[in-house]
């Protein structure tokens, strides 16, 4: 730092004077005045960014005074010092320059004397360039610049002239992104990247820039060719540069007509179109425009309430919303998809300031109560609907009536800003609207008929004034609404023209401000069409329109909006593939209502032909009425009096013309006095030659004016009628035709014309009259041109007469919409009437399936044979295999249906060839024979099935062709190879007899069963499982510890295995033999059932003795037990002594508990599992380990059994017998054990073929310090030990274990065996450490009393994870389980003895032997366990600040199993104990932490709660460790993950946290997880933490994770520290328990290769030597002391 430089700082505390600022440097601060702020507009606050120039530099005190002026720090130069370099280059810094070169595209400038930087053309003094910018600089032009960047890799430094960067302010650009910029002038034109623009804006001028890919939308080769200076062009901003103080333009088209471009141009209320570009479940993610996305909620994708989006949204559709919110700062824009509001024309509320008392708008319900329901509108505007003002009768509840996301039209009653406060109602009252009255005063309400002139016409919506009596009414008609034919729609809208006036509109919706009408004639002619809901009746057929078309089906709506579903499956009665192909909207239709479901308002609707075909001839007679209304606006444009003269033309009446042309379609005639008009007829209608001019007498078949074409027939029956009625006159032909015509009478019609419309039909039997039918009906819609022909008969009913019809026509209706039979001849009419009496047909087959055979009747018939009609037997393979295509057969009839196909109906029979039905004459007795229903069946009965499906675990089986049955899987067979090919074994069309297990009438549901085939019982479903059943069974579960297995038996029933019913064999852990979803073979045991017999539980057993013994019908009762075992199912079998197996189900403190059978267990107290010491039964005897004992007590009347694992008396005395005593034991003698418990003050040892135990001291464990035992040695570790003394008063032997004890007592041994002297007898054991491993378990199994010595281990409780487990990982213990690096003590113990005088080693033996003693006497006094609350009382009375009997007081109610009185323990200890026993409290914290995890409701937020309690009181860190270890005991990986995350968080710079992190995910086996956290914690902690954290990974690699990682961690280490012994023996000591003898010696004679102090090295020689003494051989011994020799010499020399 130097006076005068810029310098940068943050604040860091606010002085009375100024502010201290630190530089990021240690230990130097800043410091400048209040006064140079003066006139800033606002207080710095403490952690902000400044910049000041050094005023003076303190360099004592490491204290620099800094001004802060802003034209000061802007004109702040940076001056040469010496030492500059280029890394010391600031951006930011204000430089003076000069021009050393102009570049093509900026300038080379020299600053400093020694850098060169350059400026880009962008950064130019002049914000505007043109293209003959370079001529304004020349060379050594000086310039003032500011540095934008430093780049010191390739030593290139970046400079600007911009004026505001060199003044020190930002650039300006004063535009925002999304403006439209009429005039942009091209500045610069740069070919290759883009144009330079000036753009004008009301602010001034700015600079933009477009770059070459946001110019055109069409790809430019030449951009310099297309684009001149100043060339005027229109530009969007898109973007900012802000540091080049541009503008981002785009002259695209596409991107200047983009309405939407940044979330300003989106406004609540607004109407958009977007693409969904995913669909989650909370919502679907809209693209609007590039770069502007939106969400639509899931509650506004569809107008009610959703679970899941709908099939709507699809990945790239494009749909229309409506915004709801839109958030400028957070650029969150919430848009919403229901219909109602997409399509409201009603004024959105966006603002509470635009709540206008009696504006009517759209809203949604956002919250129902029982005083109201909550609006909420657009941009989070939000209202009440109070309960009065909802619109409902007393008593009625809102929530029956509306539901959650509703769209609703409301009123605004009241509105209050200032207090965003909306009153609002649902009721839309007639004083505060407008009134529609009619002529005769009264309302017009929605089915009214009205009439209306035309104001204007668009191409999809007609706007009318309805005249009332007090004025007029807006009212509107969609142009699909004007007709009940596409056609004529469209042809109106073209033809109508403002003031043309309607004389029949029907209202159909109406609100207070406007009306829809429709003139569709099939409402204008209808009496009856509902408008609520209440009006609607099941079955009722009525007239309606298409408002919809969904995937789902369509929506018909009526009248008033009343609209319902019309679902795939009852759109047409054929199959539905796509609902668009069949209806458009608008379409008229006539609908049967299904359903109505009163309580949510919905209901559905059919629009099958079947059932909603027309029954009257409005559908033609609408058609020709439009037909005249066209013709008249034809007429309006033109010749009035013509289209009058053709009224004149009676269809059906015999005129005079001329031919004037022929052609391949047929004749055109000229028809005299009818110039604007033309005849035609076509060649069907033509029964000679005829050639042009000739003079031809033709009857009118059909007038169509709006065309100007008359249909003519020349066929000479026709015309002679048409003349003879014309002759007789007209009205005497009218009176002999309405004697015949009669309505409703059926005729036989043939085919003269067919039109897109409708069809002409001559009557031959009345007299060949002519008339006039639709050729569809309003639901089906076909090609006439293809269904029809010319001359083909069909059967007509008589509609209207001529004089009636309205229309002056004969209509009539084609009976095939209606009559299944009607589109047959008479002839076949007859034929099929024939056969329905006889019954009997005769046919070919036509197909044949696995499930159903089709055959042919007759020439356009068909019937079908189902499989379940075909044999009345069972047999094996599928009945309709017999049969092949082309074989004729005879058949009866059971049934005749409508089939129909496009519309068309057709005859299907459905037959049956079963000999029992073919040879009954009667046909009623024969169907009702053959009609197999429901209530037909019964419980029990045995049935042919055949298989329809097979999915899962049902199979379908068809047991006649209405019902159907299902085969469950565990009910098809008892083998459970069988079960598990149960999909592979039923094909389809496979017969297969089973027995009816269930039946479900509310449902139709047949349960179906292959048990107990040849049984006759018909009871009911509860008799399927009884006792002794051989059942299939498929595991479900497998049950912790000795739960045994559940297995499911059925569809809905399962069944408990006990642990002692699984095997017949017993063995540990049985319940790992199987797996979920494994089948079994089950014997019922036990079967419980309720009052109503429903099913409780059903006992099961997979022993195999039992299953084969029960299959077996000789076989004798008794091999109900297996012959193995002593297996007690009744507690009267039991004796005292008697000897009996059972299975670990649970330790406790006590002792344990073993379950005999599924009803009894026994209970083993801890003195009686072994005859020696056991130092943690959890290991010695696991839940679910086989045991066997021998009865101790039992009684019948409670039910209790206590067992001892202690072998009897007599066996004792001949066991002990070969036992080692304590007075055969002497001093030096040596002696092999294990250990069996771990203090803070030694080992002790259980002595082999003994019943001693033995205390090593922690002085005589080992030649070096060991800090910490249980890092080194574990309980059930075999050692070696020497005797030190004896004590035989008082029942005490201390022994030692260091290396020099066993090396010289093996020395001696040695000299006494050469001398005769010393045998194994007189040592009194055996001295090898091998130890048989059957002697080792039969030594456990002893019963005798502890020796005093042994140390009786305290287990609080048993569980899983034992809740009151306080074991603390403290600071002081290592993380690994027997390793230490913090150093190798090179001193033997001696040597430190000898450095003490005498008086401090006896006072250290003192020390040592009284610990001993008091020690021991807690121990013996420990043996009295106390066993009641009185017994415990008295201990915390006299002990209060003992966590140990605090704790062990919970341990006991818990086992109680009084969980509440164990934490009001925890509590009283908390308040008790001092508050200076911080260990005493922390321990008493932990155990209320595991209390919690076990038996808190929930655990988990129980355990947090006293966590966070705890974290008050205790050291956190200790807490935090205690809570992990807690979690890693019990499993909870994510809670111990979570914990470990918090724990790096706070306590960051601790190795150990880390370490316990690693540990974490090592043990976890996630490898890579653990290397991350390691480079993690390196980057984390300080350098001197570097080592350990990285030795103790390594260490854990060793153990539980990857050796060659640790050895990769070991050498990176030593590499640097390679003078670190504590490391290599680390290193060492790892490789030998790894086991590679290769890779230990190698690395062994790295360490020795060393030049190293001589007193480590001895260390190293000797840990070299005493590995080949323990794994090597003499000359591997010889080879390490030549080595150490070698050593040796090199140093003397």
């Amino acid at each position: 730092m130097h006076e005068g430089q810029v310098v940068s700082a943050f604040v860091t505390s606010i002085e009375d004077h100024g502010y201290l600022v630190s530089f990021g440097i240690h230990g130097v601060t800043g410091f400048f005045r209040h006064s140079d702020r003066r006139g800033a507009p606002t207080m710095l606050r403490k952690g902000q960014l400044v910049q000041g120039v050094i005023n003076s530099l303190d360099k004592k005190r490491n204290t620099v005074m800094l001004n802060t002026n802003p034209d000061l720090v802007a004109s702040a130069l940076v001056t040469e010092v010496e030492g500059l370099t280029m890394e010391l280059l600031v951006p930011g810094a204000l430089v003076n320059a000069r021009v050393q070169s102009v570049l093509k595209n900026g300038l080379l400038l020299s600053f400093l004397t020694y850098f060169t930087g350059t400026v880009n053309m962008f950064h130019l003094d002049d914000p505007l360039p043109g293209s003959d910018w370079q001529q304004k600089y020349s060379e050594n032009q000086r310039l003032k610049a500011r540095v934008l960047f430093v780049d010191s890799r390739n030593k290139t430094i970046g400079l600007s002239l911009n004026p505001h960067l060199v003044q020190n302010n930002p650039p300006s650009i004063g535009v925002n992104i999304g403006e439209l910029c009429e005039k942009a002038i091209v500045r610069r034109v740069d070919p290759t990247l883009g144009l330079l623009l000036g753009l004008e804006m009301e602010g001034g001028l700015f600079a933009g820039y477009a770059h070459i890919s946001d110019v055109s939308d069409d790809h430019i080769e030449k951009l310099e060719v297309k684009f001149r200076e100043g060339r005027v062009v229109k530009g969007r901003v898109i973007g900012k540069r802000v540091m080049d103080g541009l503008a981002v333009v785009s002259l695209k088209d596409s991107k200047v007509r983009q309405q939407l471009v940044s979330c300003l141009d989106v406004y609540p209320g607004m109407t958009v179109v977007g693409e969904v570009m995913s669909v989650e479940q909370y919502g679907a993610i809209v693209k609007l425009a590039d770069g502007l996305k939106a969400i639509c909620p899931l509650q506004h994708m569809s107008e009610f309430e959703l679970l899941k989006p709908t099939a709507k949204f699809k990945v790239g559709k494009k749909l229309k919303f409506k915004v709801l919110t839109c958030a400028v700062d957070t650029k969150k824009i919430t848009l919403t998809c229901k219909k109602t509001m997409v399509v409201s024309k009603l004024k959105p509320l966006t603002a509470y300031e635009e709540a206008i008392e009696g504006l009517v708008t759209h809203g949604w319900i956002s919250g129902i109560e029982d005083y109201g329901c909550f609006i909420c509108f657009y941009n989070n505007v939000k209202g009440l609907v109070h309960r009065t003002e909802l619109g409902l009768d007393p008593g009625v509840k809102p929530e029956s009536v509306f539901q959650t996301g509703q769209v609703v039209k409301c009123r605004i009653l009241r509105a209050d800003p200032s207090a965003r406060r909306i009153s609002l109602s649902f009721i839309l009252s007639p004083s505060r609207v407008l009134e529609l009255h009619g002529d005769g005063g009264k309302t017009v309400s929605v089915g009214d008929e009205v009439s209306g002139v035309v104001t204007h016409v668009s191409n999809s919506l007609i706007t009318l004034d309805i005249p009332l009596q007090f004025g007029v009414a807006r009212a509107f008609m969609k142009v699909e609404l004007l007709s009940d034919f596409n056609g004529h729609s469209e042809q109106l809208r073209s033809l109508l023209i403002p003031g043309h006036k309607f004389d029949h509109l029907r209202v159909l919706e109406r609100d207070d401000q406007k009306l829809i009408v429709t003139s569709k004639f099939s409402f204008l002619s209808c009496d009856f069409i509902p408008s609520d809901i209440s009006q609607l009746n099941s079955h009722k057929v009525v007239p309606g329109y298409i408002a919809s078309i969904t995937e789902k089906g369509c929506f018909v709506r009526f009248l008033g909006g009343l609209t319902g579903l019309a679902s795939v499956p009852q759109l047409v009665d054929g199959f539905v593939q796509d609902p668009f192909q069949h209806f458009t909207v608008g379409q008229s239709v006539r609908a049967q209502v299904l359903e109505v479901n009163l309580d949510f308002g919905r209901f559905n609707v059919s629009l099958k032909q079947s059932v909603c075909y027309s029954t009257d001839t409005n559908l033609i007679k609408g058609y020709f009425l439009e037909e005249e209304k066209i013709a008249e606006l034809q007429a309006s444009k033109a010749d009035l009096a013509k289209m009058n003269s053709i009224d004149s033309i009676v269809v059906g009446g015999v005129i005079k013309g001329v031919v004037q042309d022929i052609k391949e379609y047929g004749i055109i005639v000229d028809i005299q006095n009818f110039k604007d008009f033309v005849g035609f007829v076509t060649h069907f209608q033509i029964d000679s030659e005829l050639k042009v001019g000739d003079v031809v007498t033709a009857r009118v078949l059909d007038v169509v004016k709006s065309d100007g074409i008359i249909d003519l027939t020349l066929r000479r029956n026709l015309v002679k009628l048409g003349h003879k009625s014309n002759c007789e006159g007209e009205k005497a032909g009218r009176k002999r035709r309405r004697k015949v015509l009669e309505i409703h009478q059926k005729a036989l019609g043939v085919v003269e014309l067919i039109k897109d419309e409708y069809l002409v039909c001559s009557l031959p039997d009345y007299g060949n009259a002519i008339a006039f039918a639709s050729a569809h009906d309003y639901n089906i819609r076909v090609d006439p041109h293809e269904k029809y022909t010319l001359g083909q008969s069909i059967e007509v009913v008589i509609g209207a007469l001529p004089e009636d019809s309205g229309v002056g026509r004969l209509l009539v209706l084609v009976a095939s919409f209606s009559d299944p039979t009607g589109g047959l001849s008479v002839k076949r009419r007859k034929m099929l009437r024939k056969l329905n009496s006889e019954g009997i047909i005769h046919g070919q087959v036509v197909s044949v399936g696995p499930l159903e055979m089709k055959i042919k009747v007759g020439k356009n018939s068909v019937g079908k044979v189902h499989v379940t009609q075909v044999v009345d037997e069972f047999q094996d393979e599928n009945p309709l295999a017999r049969y092949s295509v082309g074989e004729m057969i005879t058949a009866k009839i059971l049934k005749k249906s409508k089939h129909f196909d496009d519309g068309v109906s057709s005859l299907c029979y459905e037959l049956t060839l079963k000999p029992s039905l073919l040879g009954n004459e009667d046909q009623e007795e024969s169907r009702n024979c053959s009609d197999t229903t429901l209530s037909t069946l019964s419980v029990g009965q045995i049935v042919i099935g055949y298989v329809k499906d097979v999915h899962d675990d049902w199979a379908l089986l068809l047991i006649s062709p209405t019902v159907i049955g299902r085969l469950f899987v565990l009910d098809s067979s008892t083998d459970p190879i069988q079960l598990a090919r149960f999909q592979s074994r039923y094909q389809i069309g496979q017969p297969v007899r089973c027995r009816i297990s269930k039946i479900d009438y509310g449902n139709g549901k047949v349960d179906l069963s292959l048990r107990n085939l040849d049984n006759s019982s018909k009871d009911e479903e509860a008799s399927e499982i009884n006792i002794n059943d051989i059942i299939g069974g498929r595991v479900s579960k497998i049950l912790p510890g000795v739960g045994g297995l559940s297995v499911q038996i059925g569809a809905h029933v399962f069944g408990r295995v006990h642990v002692t019913d699984l095997h017949d064999v017993w063995k540990d852990n049985p319940t790992r033999d199987f797996k979920v979803g494994q089948f079994v073979r089950c014997r019922v045991l036990d079967v419980s059932r309720n009052e109503d017999g429903i099913i409780n539980q059903v006992d099961l057993s997979l022993r195999q003795s039992l299953i084969e013994s029960q299959l077996d019908a000789a076989a004798p009762s008794s091999s109900n037990k297996r012959p193995d075992s002593m297996i007690v199912e009744k507690l009267e079998d039991l004796h005292v002594d008697m000897e009996v197996e059972g299975f670990v189900k649970n330790i406790v403190s006590k002792g344990c508990f073993v379950t005999l059978s599924r009803k009894i267990d026994a209970r083993i107290k801890i003195s009686n599992l072994s005859g020696t010491y056991v130092a943690d039964p959890e290991i010695m005897f696991p839940v679910g380990k086989v045991v066997r004992g021998r009865v101790i007590s039992f009684d019948c009347a409670t039910g209790f059994v206590e067992l001892s694992l202690r072998r009897p008396l007599h066996n004792q005395q001949r066991d002990e017998t070969g036992l080692i005593t304590l007075k055969e034991l002497h001093v030096g003698n040596l002696v092999t054990g294990v250990i069996s418990h771990i203090a803070s003050y030694g080992l002790f040892i259980s002595i082999d073929n003994s019943k001693i135990v033995g205390l090593c001291h922690i002085s005589e464990v080992s030649d070096n310090h060991i800090g910490n035992l249980e890092s080194h040695y574990k309980i059930g570790e075999r050692v070696r030990a020497k005797v030190l003394k004896v004590e035989e008063d008082r029942e005490r032997i201390s022994l030692g274990m260091k290396n020099k004890y066993i090396k010289d007592l093996r020395m001696e041994v040695e000299s006494n065996e050469e001398e005769g002297l010393v045998s194994e007898q007189s040592l009194g054991t055996n001295i090898s450490a091998e130890t048989n491993d059957a002697d080792e378990d039969r030594d456990l199994g002893d019963d005798s009393n502890l020796h005093p010595l042994s140390t009786p281990v305290f287990s609080v409780f048993s569980s899983p994870v034992e809740p009151l487990d306080v074991v603390l990982d403290t600071e002081e213990n290592k993380l690994t389980d027997d390793t230490s690096i913090e150093g190798v003590n090179f001193a033997t113990t001696n040597e430190v003895y000898e450095s003490s005088n005498k008086r401090a080693k006896k006072r250290s033996k003192d020390l040592r032997e009284a610990a001993i003693r008091e020690a021991e006497r807690k121990l013996v006094e420990g043996d009295n366990v106390p066993e009641s609350i009185e017994d415990f009382e008295k201990l915390v009375h006299v002990s209060p600040n003992s966590s140990f009997i605090w704790i062990k007081y919970m341990a006991f109610l818990l086992s109680l199993g009084d969980a509440d009185k164990a934490r009001a323990v925890a509590e009283r200890a908390l308040q008790t104990i001092n508050f200076r026993e911080e260990g005493e409290k922390l321990n008493v914290w932990v155990a209320l932490l595991n209390l919690e995890n076990v038996y808190g409701d929930p655990p988990k937020e129980a355990t947090m709660a006293v966590f966070h309690r705890a974290l008050q009181y205790c050291d956190n860190k200790k807490l935090y460790l205690a809570l992990l270890g807690i979690y890693e005991r019990s499993d909870q990986h994510d809670m111990a993950d979570e914990l470990l995350k918090t724990m790096l968080r706070k306590f960051k710079m601790s190795c150990k946290m880390w370490l316990k992190r690693i540990h974490h995910f090592l043990r976890r086996g996630l490898l890579e997880a653990a290397h991350k956290t390691l480079d993690r914690a390196l980057l984390s902690l300080p350098q001197r933490k570097h080592i350990k954290v990285i030795s103790q990974a390594a260490i854990a690699e060793f153990k539980i994770g990857s050796a060659e990682h640790a050895r990769n961690l070991f050498e990176s280490i030593l590499r640097n520290y390679p003078k670190r012994v504590d490391l290599w023996s680390v290193y060492l000591d790892q490789e030998i328990v790894l086991g590679d003898a290769t890779v230990t010696r190698a690395l062994f004679e790295r360490v020795i290769s060393l030049d190293l102090p001589p007193k480590k090295m001895k260390f190293l020689f000797k840990k070299y030597l005493d590995y080949e003494k323990a794994h090597g051989d003499e000359e591997r011994m010889d080879y390490v002391k030549g080595k150490a020799m070698q050593y040796v010499e090199s140093r003397l020399g």
